[in-house]
């Protein structure tokens, strides 16, 4: 509880405004206060008696509340406040002394009076306000008298700031069509003045420029919408200015203004336009299927996505004809050719194209329908086309011993422009007509003249009055020259030099007064004369009609040379019926690949290509044959009609994918009353009964003959025979019994017999098997035993092979070299006795050695299958001259020592018998050697 007193004391000491002497005061008003009442404030003196420090009195200073205006303009130093102390008697005892933010430069103060004033104008918004330290002392001693004291002085605010908007200008959008107070942006002004004196940061918004359109909300700044469904196409952009003014908008308030450019941006509110109702387009008839064929466009006012147009052709006359896309770039609509055109089939295409937007706003839906619906017109060009095959390719068989000249096969291609086609005139005679002096038609060319001359007369009357050229080149073309061709076409391959000059003077003439050049007679002809023939042939009833006909096509066919050097095939240019001209030979070249070209006549830069495949055939050689032999049975309960047996033919000619077969009966044996042969069409055949009651004791077996034909080159047959036997059936026609038991059934024996006889067999064979093995199994034991067997491991050396180790072949001369042969060796395991005798060497050049190995040399050098070295054994010299010396005592045979066997008494029962046999040698060298020396 006492410690909580002690704290709320200390709490009370720190607010109470520094009511205790040796804590900082706080903060006190700056300047001059406005009520202009001075407050004093005691400060501890200094202690009696001299001591250190202070003690705690009653307040000692007094001053003025601190204040300074900014921005002051007079030209003595502003006053601020003074300074005193209750030891100041004013005996000029007390100096007064300042320290601290801008003492001295900004601030001064009378020594003796205390009186502070500021030297220069001072600006809030730069700094608003300074801290300084103030204290007295003695003027004598320079003794504090006071503690040292801080005090503020605050600059007091004037409105010297005008609003800023520190963002602008500013940029915003708002949808168009949006309704009454629609927010569009926010904007904020900033006064620098002091917000919390007066009304010199008080701002308040106004529109200076922008009304009626959009208006701003005077305390907060923010801007909306004032007038309804403002249209971006009508107005897009839009200027505000903006006015921010401080004192609350009073009188003599500072200002600030602003500008915000706004946007209208753009909603679906248009649909699209066809700029016309109807579009005419131009194709020709030659245009690949995929390509443009034309352009059509429709005008959206709106922007960005709320312009793309989707083009749709309206279902109908000519609308599968065509597709259209659109072109995202500029919203153009991109028609598209779908199917081949054909001039001679149609010649005009008309449809419907709808444009309609892609992203429409449902607030506008209700004003009606977003599309607009244009007309297009498509008229198909004539354009000269190369011949067309009636198939893509060909494929023609011919048979390797066809003869030259045959015809094989026929291409056909044709011409799609008729009216290209060459006429053919039939009648080469002048046109018979009559031309009378009352222009009615004669037979002659001067009758002609006379007609168009006396129409040139119009022609000058038309120059005379100023008709333009146009005009009277029609009226040319109406009046005159249809004079001249009428029945031209007939009659000019006949016409002489001198009348053709008289026509083309009339020419000439009409030329001059038009003021142009027309084409000339002779270019008349394959022109309008030609266009005109088309015309009557078209006409059934046209007088003239029976003297053209078209020949039958405008092309001509050929072989690609490239492709058949040898010039193995000819082609006939008008029919197209392809011909060999040599034999051909199925072995050399078994297919032709050659190409044929047809060419228009009248454009032969107009070609077209066919593959064809000429495959050269076999000749048929072998006749067919029964696929297999067949092993048929017929049941002694088959009915008439039932068929037995199905059977196939096969045949060695090529190809076997296309080959039929026929089957039949021979002609002898149609009078077969057993069986027939009925032929399925499918490459294979039956054999059908013609009766029942089949027994198999009375016939067994029938033979019935077939004979096979092929459709070969030439065709060919052959007779085969098939095997009938009679079985023995269940009523279902399962077999019971046939073939086999018919072997045995002489010796009268059943079929379960047979099977007791086989198994009696097979008992003996496997009795008999076992026997012998058991008699080879028991003989091999006794070989192996033996009655002085006394062994710990039986090591078998009669194993075939030896295993792996032995598969390797060691040339024999490479373990003895005879020339480093070592004399007196001993054995290593047995400690000699006395020394080796010597005993000279075989002798390397005995003569019957020499011959026995020259004669094998040569038989080896003779042998084709001798490996490619020669290699000579030599067994007298085993193991000498390696590490290991000899291998065995053979070569103890050939070194003249004495050697003592009597160890081997001690290896025990198994070495007796070598015991034996080495004791006795040794005993007899001994004896032999005891008599040379007593000799």
């Amino acid at each position: 509880m006492l410690t909580r007193n002690c704290l709320l004391l200390f709490l009370w000491i720190l607010v109470d405004e520094g009511s205790v002497s040796y804590l900082r005061p706080p903060l006190p008003p700056l300047g001059r206060s406005r009520t202009g009442r001075e407050h004093t404030r005691r400060l501890v003196g200094p202690m009696r008696n001299g001591a250190a420090g202070f003690q705690r009195v009653k307040r000692g200073w007094v001053w003025n509340q601190f204040f300074v205006l900014e921005e002051y303009m007079g030209s003595d130093p502003q006053y601020v406040g003074k300074l005193h102390t209750d030891l100041d008697k004013g005996d000029s005892a007390v100096k007064y002394t300042l320290s601290g933010e801008g003492a001295g430069s900004i601030f001064t103060i009378d020594q003796t009076t205390g009186d502070i004033h500021a030297l220069r104008s001072l600006d809030r918004e730069e700094k608003p306000y300074y801290t300084l330290r103030a204290q007295a002392v003695d003027i004598n001693t320079n003794r504090p008298l006071e503690p040292e004291s801080e005090f503020v002085i605050k600059v007091q605010d004037i409105n010297d700031n005008e609003p800023k908007f520190l963002e602008g200008p500013y940029t915003a959008s708002v949808p168009e069509m949006s309704p009454v107070g629609t927010y569009v942006t926010q904007v904020t002004a900033t006064d620098a003045d002091d917000p919390t004196y007066g009304n010199s940061a008080r701002v308040v918004y106004s529109i200076l420029h922008g009304q009626p359109y959009f208006s701003v909300d005077p305390k907060t700044g923010v801007i909306k919408t004032a007038l309804p469904n403002m249209d971006r196409e009508v107005k897009e952009q839009y200027q505000v200015l903006i006015q921010a003014k401080d004192m609350g908008g009073q009188l003599g308030g500072l200002a600030g203004t602003t500008t915000i450019n706004i946007t209208l941006s753009d909603v679906n509110d248009n649909p699209p336009r066809f700029s016309k109702s109807f579009f005419h387009l131009r194709v020709p008839e030659s245009s690949t299927v995929g390509s443009a064929v034309g352009r059509i466009k429709a005008h959206d006012l709106d922007i960005g996505k709320n312009a793309e147009v989707e083009y749709t052709i309206v279902p109908g006359d000519g609308g599968a004809m065509f597709d259209i896309t659109t072109n995202e770039h500029n919203q153009e609509g991109i028609i598209i050719l779908r199917k081949p055109l054909d001039y001679e089939t149609k010649k005009a295409y008309t449809f419907k194209v709808d444009a309609s937007n892609a992203h429409l706003d449902p607030r506008f839906q209700s004003s009606g329908a977003f599309k607009d619906t244009a007309t297009v017109k498509i008229n198909v060009l004539d354009v000269d086309e190369p011949p067309v095959f009636n198939k893509p390719s060909y494929v023609m068989d011919v048979y390797e011993d066809t003869p030259a000249g045959t015809i094989i096969g026929a291409v056909t291609a044709q011409d799609l422009d008729a009216s290209s086609s060459p006429v053919r005139i039939v009648a080469k005679t002048a046109f018979s007509v009559t031309v009378t002096e009352d222009l009615s038609w004669g037979n002659h060319i001067t009758s002609v003249v006379r007609k168009a001359q006396q129409r040139l007369y119009y022609l000058r009357r038309l120059r005379s009055a100023h008709i333009p050229r146009s005009l009277m080149l029609n009226f040319y073309n109406c009046a005159i020259s249809s004079v001249l061709t009428y029945g031209f076409l007939v009659w000019f391959p006949s016409c002489t030099k001198a009348d053709q000059q008289a026509l083309q003077r009339v020419v000439k003439e009409a030329g001059r007064i038009i003021g142009t050049s027309l084409p000339e007679i002779s270019n008349i002809f394959p022109t309008r004369c030609l266009r005109r023939v088309h015309s009557i042939l078209r006409d059934q009833h046209h007088p003239a009609r029976h003297l053209f006909h078209l020949l039958p096509s405008g092309r001509r066919y050929s072989i690609d040379w490239k492709t058949d050097l040898d010039s193995y095939f000819d082609i006939d240019p008008v029919e197209g019926t392809i011909s060999t001209n040599e034999l051909l030979d199925r072995e050399n070249i078994a297919q032709h690949n050659i190409s044929i070209v047809a060419t228009k006549l009248n454009s032969p830069v107009l070609t077209s290509r066919v593959a064809i495949t000429v495959q050269v055939l076999d000749i048929n050689e072998f006749p067919p044959e029964l696929a297999s032999p067949y092993e048929t049975f017929v049941c002694e309960n088959a009915k008439a009609g039932q068929v037995i047996q199905s059977f196939r033919a096969k045949d060695q000619d090529l190809p076997s994918a296309g080959q039929q077969f026929s089957f039949r009966s021979p002609k002898e044996d149609l009078k077969n009353r057993n069986f027939t042969i009925r032929d399925f069409g499918n490459n294979t055949a039956g054999i059908v009964t013609k009766r029942s009651g089949f027994r198999r004791r009375l016939q067994e077996i029938y033979f019935l003959p077939v004979v096979i034909e092929d459709n070969g080159y030439p065709p060919k047959s052959s007779t085969g025979t098939l095997t009938i036997r009679v079985c023995g059936c269940e009523s279902d026609g399962s077999l019971l019994t046939c073939s086999a038991e018919a072997i045995f059934l002489p010796v009268g024996l059943s079929t379960g017999a047979l099977i007791a006889i086989l198994l009696c067999i097979i008992i003996l064979l496997v009795i008999v098997v076992l026997y012998v093995g058991l008699r080879r199994q028991k003989k091999k034991e006794t070989l192996m035993s033996s009655k002085e067997d006394i062994r710990d491991n039986v090591i078998h050396y009669d194993d075939e092979g030896g295993g792996e180790e032995d598969t390797h072949a060691f040339d024999m001369g490479t373990l003895r070299n005879p020339k480093v042969v070592k004399d007196n060796l001993y054995r290593r395991d047995v400690k000699p006795e006395m020394k080796r005798g010597t005993r000279p060497p075989v002798s390397q050049d005995s003569a019957d050695i020499r011959d026995f190995i020259n004669q094998r040399l040569k038989e080896h050098d003779t042998d084709n299958s001798a490996p490619p070295y020669d290699s000579l054994a030599t067994y007298a010299y085993e193991g000498d001259g390696s590490v290991a010396e000899s291998l065995s005592s053979i070569e103890s045979l050939a070194i003249d020592l004495e050697e003592d066997y009597d160890y081997l008494t001690d290896w025990g029962p198994r070495f007796k018998t070598l015991a034996g046999i080495f004791g006795e040698q040794s005993e007899t060298q001994s004896n032999s050697a005891t008599t040379e020396n007593a000799h």
